[in-house]
């Protein structure tokens, strides 16, 4: 029902890549609500797939 502070979750995946190569997602904002103005940006996540 949640996470204690601090607390890891290790979730194992089984994955197949398709199309190898090097991508980067947007930029992401967040921010409390109500309060636009004091928005956090952080760059895009970049992984690479061989």
């Amino acid at each position: 029902m949640g996470f204690a502070p601090n607390e890891t979750k290790t979730i194992r995946l089984d994955l197949k890549a398709e199309i190898a190569g090097t991508y980067k997602v947007k930029g992401s904002t967040t921010y409390l609500y109500y309060t636009p103005e004091l928005k956090h940006w952080n760059d895009g996540a970049e992984i690479e797939i061989k």
